[in-house]
């Protein structure tokens, strides 16, 4: 059995918040616009309350805008139901004034299009996902998570210089973070250089010594290059940490049918379908079938 590599990608969801319609007039008010320079009896519809949803996200309309021109008394246009528009204020204070409408927050919302980009990266819709990561970007040019996310992108094009590339803007805004160290050793390893991967992966388990990810990377690794009691040491190093996780478990079989010890492999791969037939369905499918080979 072959194992792979775990890169790390950072999930943030945000509940956007729904922006209210513009308000009534007061009798008070509407008395006020009867005066010379009035606008014709006829109000526009009210635009009503439009919730964003960020799961699965739908391709937003533009907020549409009113023409700039403010000096002209227009008769007010109608206006759909659930479109935002945003209607100019006059500054002239002896000629009616309008509600002004505003943009949602939520475009304005960095977390808004991180989330989308998460959800289109799940579907590997990768251009998609970019897209939205880049808004997300023009929006919050200092979150490191971003930059993380997109490198994994790129990992999976194999565009594996831009991928480096977005790792380290992601340490150069957060030296202390782990996940672009293990992604970085996770393109290294795609690389076929295994000493860098190791540096890599042993710099984030420095930042982090809990990062399973990490351990079980490394792990491998140190198998590529045939250290197999390193390997054996780090594995159970992390199963020390969560006994629970099926990843160790399916390495340390790997790392045992390798040595010739079946009896073994055949247990530890027996553990990862006990812990992993959810999280990871097909590769359980195919363990239990080499199980059979093994016997």
């Amino acid at each position: 059995m072959k194992e792979v590599p775990v890169l790390e990608n950072e999930e943030k969801v945000v509940k956007p918040k729904l922006v209210p319609g513009p308000k009534k007039k007061s009798s008070t008010e509407k008395a006020k616009a009867q005066e010379p320079a009035r606008v014709a009896e006829e109000k526009p519809s009210t635009p009503q309350k439009a919730p964003v949803e960020i799961s699965p996200p739908a391709e937003e309309n533009p907020a549409v805008k009113v023409s700039e021109k403010t000096n002209t008394a227009e008769p007010a246009k109608k206006i759909k139901p659930s479109t935002f528009v945003r209607i100019p204020t006059t500054p002239k204070t002896n000629e009616p004034s309008f509600p002004t409408t505003p943009e949602p927050d939520i475009f304005k919302n960095s977390d808004y299009y991180f989330n989308r980009a998460i959800f289109y990266q799940q579907s590997r819709s990768w251009e998609k996902a970019l897209t939205n990561y880049s808004k997300a970007v023009e929006l919050d040019t200092k979150n490191p998570d971003i930059y993380n996310n997109i490198g994994v992108i790129y990992k999976e094009l194999r565009q594996y210089d831009r991928a480096i590339e977005e790792f380290l803007r992601a340490i150069y805004l957060n030296p202390n973070y782990a996940k672009p160290y293990n992604n970085i050793g996770v393109v290294y390893y795609a690389k076929k250089d295994f000493h860098g991967a190791i540096r890599n992966y042993q710099k984030a388990i420095s930042i982090d010594p809990k990062n399973l990810e990490a351990l079980n990377n490394l792990a491998v690794a140190y198998k590529r290059i045939a250290q197999l009691e390193k390997s054996k040491s780090i594995l159970n190093q992390a199963l020390k940490i969560n006994l629970a996780h099926a990843g160790t478990h399916y390495n340390l079989a790997v790392l045992y049918e390798e040595e010739g010890n079946l009896k073994s492999a055949i247990h530890f791969y027996q553990r990862f379908i006990d812990l992993g037939s959810t999280s990871h369905p097909a590769l359980s499918g195919k363990v239990k079938r080499h199980i059979e080979t093994l016997k």
